[in-house]
């Protein structure tokens, strides 16, 4: 999706009439919409949808809040399922099935007025939550690899770390940790100024062990 979006930039440089790119990247995102739309509904949530469920009744959600990169609406079916109405402690950074603008990991993702427009709110309330991490006791990553040319994410994240980095001891104040099964992206995160907790292991291994509510 990056690449076919940053293509359509072409044909205005070539002189050409016609954005082939424009309209691939239309129908690509419609069919990433239908796709993902129909992985949820085909959900069995006695079986593969029970960590979702899981993770949704270990979140704190008078205090926790939840930043996701994912375009589905897997984490609110979850929640309508369980009984919790926390949809406003969601917040979506990339856009959702739901709307019509999804943005994409690049550096350019809110250089756009659509994009803007839409996410911009997002995320200052993303940062306005992670600024005061001294209230909270960890900032988890799970599964997202924080890819290189993701610029905002990575500048979200870095200025929140050195705003709440120490408390007056001289220590980190809260925890930082990656749930991933690949321990190469650990390299991804070298931003912030201390490595990492990581766990190499599925979202559904970990979930299992009760990880999101315990306080360390």
């Amino acid at each position: 999706m990056s690449t076919v979006s940053a293509l359509k930039f072409l044909p205005e440089f070539m002189g050409q009439k016609r954005n082939t790119f424009a309209e691939g990247e239309r129908e690509v995102r419609q069919a990433l919409k239908n796709y993902l739309r129909r992985c949820v509904t085909i959900v069995n949530w006695q079986a593969e949808g029970q960590p979702i469920i899981a993770f949704v009744n270990q979140v704190k959600w008078d205090r926790d809040v939840v930043l996701t990169f994912n375009y589905d609406m897997l984490l609110e079916r979850a929640m309508k399922i369980a009984g919790v109405a926390a949809g406003d402690r969601v917040l979506h950074l990339h856009g959702s099935i739901g709307e019509r603008t999804l943005a994409y990991p690049t550096y350019k993702k809110l250089a756009y007025k659509n994009t803007r427009s839409t996410l911009a709110k997002r995320w200052k309330d993303a940062f306005s939550h992670l600024r005061n991490l001294g209230r909270a006791d960890r900032l988890i990553f799970i599964g997202y690899s924080m890819p290189p040319s993701d610029f905002e994410a990575k500048g979200l994240f870095n200025y929140t770390d050195w705003y709440n980095a120490y408390d007056s001891a001289g220590s980190y104040s809260y925890q930082i940790l990656l749930v991933n099964k690949d321990p190469t992206v650990v390299g991804n995160y070298s931003f912030l100024r201390r490595p990492p907790g990581l766990r190499v292991e599925t979202f559904a291994s970990w979930i299992s062990c009760g990880e999101v509510s315990k306080a360390t």
